[in-house]
Formats: structure tokens, C-alpha cells, sequence
């Protein structure tokens, strides 16, 4: 049985509804929370770690944030690329996207 409460809340009385309800809604939540993102290591970045890695992060994940996680030295970073296509570092990922990570390339 469902009560509307003066401040607008919605309870339940009747466990097996609000219980079956409750895992719906939770388990969309976690689907919304979590996304694959390919991470390729180019160079020097790849020394101790992988070079092409699919991983998990939350949804609202930038790439700082991606870059944070794997500990890379950020004075030796260069070009971060989503999909191909140059981004900045506070780009948001989203679920498939493929992001590389490039070391400043010296030489000549």
C-alpha cells in the first residue's frame, strides 16, 4: 500500500511491491553509473602499465580524472585523443569511447 506523506514523499507499506521496486531502480542506477572506455598508452606512458586497456569508470569520468587513476607523469604528457579527434583534459568520456594518451615526443 502506498502513503503520500504531507511533504510529498511517497512511502510503502507493502514490502514485496517496494522491495521489487527498490532492485529496479537501483540496479538502472548502477547501469547509469558505470561505462566502458578503451585507454591506449602511447610510448613512454606504457612502461610498468599496458599498452590498450577496456576499462571501467563512472559516468561523469573526465579524462584528468582518467589520467589521475593511471598515475601518469603530467609533465611528460602531450596530445589526448577521444575517438581519434584532439581533446582537453577536462573533457567528459562517455560509454565506448577510446581515449590515447601521447607522451611529449622529442627528437628529430
Amino acid at each position: 500500500m502506498a502513503t503520500i506523506y504531507e511533504n510529498g514523499q511517497l512511502g510503502f507499506s507493502s514490502c514485496p511491491f517496494f522491495c521489487y521496486a527498490f532492485r529496479v531502480l537501483s540496479a538502472g542506477r548502477q547501469e547509469d553509473l558505470s561505462m566502458k572506455v578503451n585507454v591506449k598508452l602511447v610510448g613512454a606512458f606504457r612502461l610498468g602499465r599496458f599498452k590498450e586497456e577496456s576499462r571501467d569508470y563512472r559516468s561523469g569520468t573526465r579524462i584528468q580524472d582518467v589520467l589521475d587513476s593511471l598515475q601518469l607523469p603530467e609533465q611528460i604528457l602531450g596530445i589526448v585523443l577521444i575517438n581519434g579527434v584532439h581533446a582537453e583534459l577536462d573533457d567528459l568520456l562517455h560509454d565506448g569511447d577510446s581515449l590515447t594518451v601521447l607522451p611529449i615526443l622529442d627528437g628529430g
